[in-house]
């Protein structure tokens, strides 16, 4: 859900509509249909492993949205073609004085080490594919095990309808990856995309 473009607030009554806003704005979470790991490897068009280096907001050609991009510096790419840096962007962010922001954008900050599954809109700009499901942070542990953590955010998800009635095809879901070891999760990953050349 897109919610209005707000300048800094003129008076103490717009201050308080601001934060009366972002009060509410919770409950207004973007519903985005369920996704698991065969669907979000099959309608990407890049899925890649890397860390965000740099991260900035700007408004597009024709000045009406604002996008925050961040470039992510790549240490392996599981789909698309071999690249060593790649900018992803998502709707929202600051300019100035303006701001605007989308319920349910994946955010990310300098550092984070990730695995993204991400596809490329009509602008030409590469989004995170579902929302937050398509974003999987890679924890480091004490001992240096690396692990995937799945954290959609604040979006509802619901179950797509099943085709001609049949049930979908079901793989293992987005959430249910939390918790593996990144080289079991990118091996998983790279059996998804076999079995999909396969049939």
């Amino acid at each position: 859900m897109i919610k209005p473009v707000l300048t800094r607030p003129k008076s103490k009554l717009a201050l308080l509509f601001g934060l009366f806003f972002i009060a509410v704005s919770p409950l207004l979470a973007t519903m985005v249909p369920r996704m698991d790991l065969r669907s979000l490897t099959s309608t990407s068009g890049r899925i890649l492993h890397g860390t965000v280096v740099t991260r900035w907001s700007a408004w597009d050609d024709s000045r009406r949205h604002i996008w925050t991009h961040y470039q992510i510096a790549v240490s392996e790419v599981l789909k698309g073609i071999p690249q060593t840096t790649f900018t992803l962007s998502e709707p929202g962010g600051i300019v100035g004085d303006t701001g605007m922001s989308i319920s349910g954008v994946p955010q990310f900050e300098i550092g984070d080490e990730v695995v993204v599954f991400s596809f490329r809109t009509p602008a030409g700009y590469w989004r995170v594919r579902g929302f937050g499901q398509g974003k999987f942070n890679v924890i480091t542990s004490a001992n240096g095990a690396k692990t995937v953590r799945n954290s959609p955010g604040s979006i509802v998800l619901f179950d797509p309808p099943s085709r001609g009635g049949m049930p979908s095809r079901v793989s293992l879901s987005a959430a249910a990856a939390s918790g593996l070891s990144l080289e079991q999760f990118k091996g998983l990953v790279r059996s998804v995309m076999a079995g999909q050349e396969g049939n």
